[in-house]
This record gives structure tokens, C-alpha cells and sequence, in this order.
């Protein structure tokens, strides 16, 4: 509905809400000129710079995701194209024809796809590590924060290769995707809880969002933990 797209436009958007205290985008140019426009402009008339500025977990996912699918299509078709020499490869030698060249080209073949198989595997599990970086608990159960979530971010970057990723890796690499986790934690202060009840609490919401790390002696402490409460 407007003719552009551009940090101008956005900023003046950002400008009509005074209230207006984060944003939650994609990784737009014109965005994110918008609301540093938007920011400076408090700044110059002397108002709060309390805006905050994060990237949504939306994009971050669907990008990983095509990657990852680029990925493993490579390694397929190197598996196939494998899969069909070899077949040649037997066929020769049942009719007793010769073979010169083929075991050699077959055989490269299947290191190839064994190779891109491997890389596939290991790049699909970095994967997973680094969406577990954008959780609110980490797979162990502490709750997550920044610092945390930045270290398995770049634990799993160097599995993440190639062209395909490179887009992820920007989306990865950026501050303002773990801004989500530094609104939790000073939410939570905010509440001015007991440290030993919010731990508890946070015990609780963790077990309850992550039900596989439950067995039956976690059941046990979450069942004590309810009573307390309760």
C-alpha cells in the first residue's frame, strides 16, 4: 500500500507508535534502516533509546531448512549416480566384457557420495544443535541465555558449509537474533521472585516443555516441586 519499502518509509511508520518499545522482524534492508532511523530520532530529541531490535526465529529456521534440504540432495544424487555405475559395473562383469576404467570410476563414485553422505549427516546434526540455541531451555534443561546460546551457535557453524548456508549463517551470526533471550531473563528479574522459588519455577516450565527428559525420578522431584506450590 505505499510506493517503497525503504528506511524511510519504515521509520516514519516506527515514528507514529511513542509506545512502541521492540520489534520483532526479518532481516529486510529497509527494516532494519527504519528503525535505526527510528532510533537516532529519539536519541536527537532526547526521548528514551529503549527500542529494541530482534530478528524472528522464522526466517532463521526456514533458510536453515532449505540449506540443509540442499544438502542432502547433493549427497543423494552423488548416491545415485553411484548406485547406477555400479550397476553398469556388475553388468559388465557378468556379460565377461571388459571393465577397463569403469572400477576405477565407480570406485571414485562411491567415495564421493560416501564422503557428501558423511558431510550431509554431520551438517544435519550441527543444524539441530544450533535451533536448540534458540529454546528457552537448552537441551540439559538450564534455562538458556545469550552468552549460552552464542557458544552453540559457534560450535556448530563450522559443519555448516557451502553457499547454501551462507544466508543462515548471516541470520545465525547476528545480535539482535538472541535479543528474544535478554527480554526473558530481565522479565524474570522484574518479577522479583525468590531466587530458590524461581528456580524452582523455571525447573518446572522446563520439564513441562521438554516432557523427553523426564524419568521416573524426575517425575518424583517435579511431583515435591507441585506440592510446594500447590
Amino acid at each position: 500500500m505505499v510506493e517503497a519499502r525503504d528506511g524511510e518509509t519504515w521509520a516514519v511508520e516506527f515514528a507514529r507508535f511513542s509506545a512502541l518499545s521492540a520489534v520483532v522482524r526479518d532481516d529486510g534492508s529497509g527494516l532494519g534502516k527504519g528503525l535505526r532511523l527510528e532510533r537516532a530520532r529519539r536519541r536527537d530529541e532526547g526521548l528514551p533509546d529503549s527500542l529494541e531490535d530482534m530478528l524472528d526465529v522464522f526466517h532463521t529456521f526456514r533458510e536453515g531448512s532449505r540449506a540443509l534440504r540442499k544438502t542432502w540432495g547433493r549427497a543423494t544424487r552423488a548416491l545415485e549416480s553411484a548406485e547406477e555405475a555400479q550397476k553398469k559395473l556388475d553388468r559388465k562383469s557378468r556379460e565377461g566384457t571388459s571393465q577397463a576404467g569403469y572400477a576405477t570410476a565407480t570406485s571414485r563414485l562411491w567415495r564421493k557420495a560416501e564422503q557428501l553422505w558423511d558431510q550431509a549427516m554431520a551438517t544435519e546434526k550441527a543444524w539441530m544443535l544450533s535451533r536448540s540455541a534458540f529454546e528457552f531451555f537448552t537441551p540439559e534443561g538450564r534455562f538458556n541465555d545469550r552468552q549460552q546460546a552464542q557458544a552453540v551457535v559457534a560450535a556448530a557453524l563450522p559443519y555448516l558449509k557451502g553457499p547454501e548456508w551462507a544466508k543462515t549463517r548471516r541470520l545465525l551470526l547476528r545480535r539482535e537474533s538472541f535479543t528474544f533471550l535478554d527480554q526473558a531473563h530481565r522479565r524474570l528479574a522484574q518479577l522479583e521472585l525468590d531466587p530458590d522459588v524461581l528456580s524452582a519455577l523455571l525447573d518446572l516450565e522446563g520439564l513441562q516443555r521438554q516432557p523427553w527428559r523426564l524419568s521416573s525420578n524426575s517425575r518424583s522431584a517435579v511431583f515435591a516441586l507441585k506440592i510446594r506450590f500447590f
